[in-house]
């Protein structure tokens, strides 16, 4: 008897189906070594082309070059937010869009923390986060329960 060793074609088993035996291969579907194939091959470079060094090098070059762009354009308003925080009023009319503050003082975040009355607002924000977090994780874990143990005649549909 000949045995097939293209890829594509299934080996049948010596064993009975299901027999438990772990020298046996597993079986690979058509359907999932073709969707496996299909994303080895996306993306801009091909494998052939991530075998040389140097593109390889190129690659996680521009990759990390992105990064940091990409990071410092999110996080340059929280900087400069903290930096507009820190400066007196003038400064910032004057020199809007510099890196640092000629005279960094705390005076604005104490009037706006005590005069504004902003413990009171990040009071009522954090207990309005950690009631919302509690309640969705109850909902989360007990319709999961639901799903899983219970099985209603609808979970088929829900999964």
């Amino acid at each position: 008897m000949s045995v097939d060793t293209r890829p594509d074609v299934e080996q049948p088993s010596s064993g009975a189906r299901g027999s438990g035996s772990s020298t046996e291969p597993a079986k690979v579907s058509r359907r999932d070594r073709r969707r496996a194939t299909e994303e080895q091959q996306r993306g801009i470079l091909s494998s052939t082309d991530l075998r040389s060094p140097r593109v390889r090098r190129t690659s996680r070059l521009v990759n990390g070059l992105l990064l940091f762009v990409l990071l410092l354009w999110g996080l340059g308003p929280l900087i400069w937010l903290a930096k507009a925080s820190i400066s007196p009023t003038q400064e910032l009319l004057r020199h809007p869009l510099s890196l640092w503050p000629a005279h960094a003082t705390l005076d604005n975040l104490h009037q706006a923390w005590y005069d504004l009355q902003l413990s009171l607002y990040f009071k009522n924000t954090l207990i309005m986060a950690f009631g919302s977090w509690f309640a969705q994780l109850f909902v989360a874990t007990t319709g999961g329960y639901a799903l899983s143990v219970l099985k209603p005649k609808y979970a088929s549909v829900v999964h």
